[in-house]
């Protein structure tokens, strides 16, 4: 059984960084239990200046100053014994000493389990100076660690946009009137000096904006892993009010020991980030060297994963290119390390739109939101995923989760239109998307979305002018091209229907059968569009999950050459 130190009516639990006054948790920040657990392990002896520097900051260089203040924050915390004398006693050019004799007792019970789950926004770290040059070393270093905070679901973890959303107070650090629901804020600089970096973090307090912890490493810059398990490591004992101790181990869990390794996935991560077929392309050239490296590093097999699976929706490339590669990144990273929630939601994806397995996708969904409930876009994912199964209350009810964790978001609000265009409700899709275009004016999503909400409503016209915009912000991409089409020919207008149909069969390589499906249909061309839905399915294009909800295909429904399709895709009931 584990034995806790005991002085008077405190308790201190040196394995789990916690100090309790009778049953009560004391509010104190690691580097403060720290420095109390060597005076309390030096059994009554002083401890000098340059134990304690090596003790609790071991191969960091700090000021004298850091021992004054922690030792400060430990009087103000523990006040005065009933004969008057402070707890931590100073003797002049020697050390400090416990003044209070120590015992050793077996744990009892769980006093230091979170009472609920809190809420954590980690904003971009801000880099200051020029060294870094761009800024993707602040902003995946943020990242990073949101995974790790996820991933060991130490607390409820929202990551945000850019550090220029948010007000700044004079001293830098970010103000109550921040329009974030969460209790705490994480906030962090990067300055870079010759070949040292500086991190500085501070946990603020979301309601008081009063910083209640932080700290500052330096590093060589080539050692940067290690600042950030050190972080890592810091950070949990910060949230030690309402972490339990369990959870607290998983956050100083190590994915790998190359620093180099690290900032090559760092660099993928940046890159990822961008969401765009350049970006997911350099990603995964990022991550592919970072495994060269270390070629057991689950986090970069878990960002290929990511990368493939997004890529048949944004490149002009063909699902089985890369859709395979997906599921093999993603279930080795999860062999590595089963909690990482973007390997499950990477399969997810691939159980979704490639193996048309939709219970799986489902259940990696969910396993995925059980480590990050949080997580805005992996509710909007799963929102699409059940309602395209025909399950309209439960996506609608995602989309919403959705939406109200990330309300600024243009393309969750495009994706909210997409869920209820799907479920039928024409009119609420439009404005939902109209609210996507005042964050965005220039989203795809939302132009396609109000031209097929305007079409089921029979405002034809309106509904071909969207999808023009459409194509005119997509340079006339195939996806665009065959919604446009389809409006054409429901509205009569033949010749620009057949003109746009002609356009994709001339494409090489010609693998855009899902759109030559929707504009053959629109014609009235039903043998032709079941032909090219038979080879959509063959290629597995992206879209093709689309067949048992979109409107669109609702004439098809009733023949019976159409069933075998959708048997196929696992949607026939």
């Amino acid at each position: 059984m584990r034995q806790w130190l005991q002085f008077d009516a405190y308790r201190l639990d040196a394995a789990a960084c916690a100090l309790f006054r009778d049953q009560e948790p004391v509010p104190l920040t690691p580097k403060a239990i720290e420095l109390l657990r060597v005076l309390v392990q030096a059994g009554g002896s002083v401890v000098t200046k340059e134990v304690l520097l090596e003790e609790v900051w071991p191969g960091t260089f700090v000021e004298e100053s850091s021992i004054t203040r922690n030792i400060s924050e430990l009087r103000s915390a523990l006040g005065k014994r009933e004969n008057g004398t402070p707890y931590i006693e100073t003797f002049p050019k020697r050390g400090y000493r416990l003044s209070a004799p120590v015992q050793q007792v077996p744990e009892t019970t769980r006093s230091n389990a979170p009472a609920g789950k809190k809420m954590l926004a980690v904003l971009p770290f801000r880099i200051l100076g020029t060294d870094l040059g761009d800024n993707y070393f602040g902003l995946r270093f943020a990242d990073a660690l949101i995974t790790r905070l996820a991933t060991a679901k130490l607390v409820g973890v929202r990551s945000t946009g850019t550090i220029s959303q948010y007000q700044q107070s004079g001293n830098g650090s970010p103000t109550a009137s921040m329009d974030l629901d969460v209790d705490y804020i994480l906030d962090g600089s990067v300055q870079q000096f010759g070949e040292k970096v500086r991190i500085t973090v501070q946990l603020i307090d979301a309601k008081s904006a009063k910083p209640v912890w932080g700290e500052t490493f330096d590093k060589e810059f080539r050692d940067v892993l290690a600042v950030q398990h050190s972080l890592a490591e810091e950070l949990a004992g910060a949230l030690t009010m309402f972490v339990s101790a369990e959870d607290r181990k998983l956050l100083s869990r190590r994915y790998t020991e190359n620093s180099e390794a690290y900032q090559l996935y760092l660099r993928g991560r940046f890159h990822w980030s961008q969401r765009s077929e350049k970006g997911l392309r350099e990603a995964i050239q990022w991550f592919r060297k970072a495994l060269k490296l270390d070629s057991e590093y689950a986090l970069a097999y878990s960002g290929l994963a990511a990368c493939y699976a997004m890529l048949p929706m944004l490149a002009s490339g063909r699902a089985k290119q890369f859709m395979p590669k997906a599921r093999t990144a993603a279930v080795t990273a999860l062999d590595l390390d089963e909690s990482l929630v973007e390997a499950h939601t990477a399969l997810a994806f691939v159980k979704w739109h490639y193996d048309w397995n939709w219970r799986r996708a489902e259940r990696e969904f969910k396993i995925a939101l059980e480590f990050q409930p949080d997580q805005a876009t992996i509710h909007q994912w799963y929102a699409l995923l059940l309602v395209e199964m025909g399950r309209f209350a439960e996506g609608i009810s995602e989309a919403k989760k959705a939406q109200a964790l990330d309300p600024g978001s243009a393309s969750i609000r495009a994706n909210f239109a997409t869920v209820l265009y799907l479920a039928g409700r024409y009119q609420e899709s439009v404005d939902a998307a109209q609210e996507s275009l005042t964050l965005h004016p220039e989203s795809l999503r939302a132009h396609l979305m109000i031209g097929a909400s305007l079409e089921q409503m029979d405002k034809l016209d309106e509904a071909v002018g969207f999808f023009g915009k459409a194509c005119r912000l997509s340079r006339d991409s195939p996806h665009s091209l065959g919604w446009l089409g389809h409006a054409y020919g429901v509205a009569g207008c033949v010749a620009e229907a057949t003109s746009i149909l002609k356009n994709l069969r001339g494409r090489r390589p010609r693998h855009y059968f899902f759109e030559e499906a929707l504009v053959a249909l629109g014609l009235g061309k039903v043998p032709e569009a079941l032909e090219s839905l038979e080879r959509a399915c063959e290629e597995r294009q992206f879209a093709i999950v689309l067949l048992g909800a979109d409107p669109r295909f609702g004439s098809l429904r009733s023949r019976p050459e159409f069933r075998p399709i959708l048997s196929r895709i696992g949607l026939a009931s």
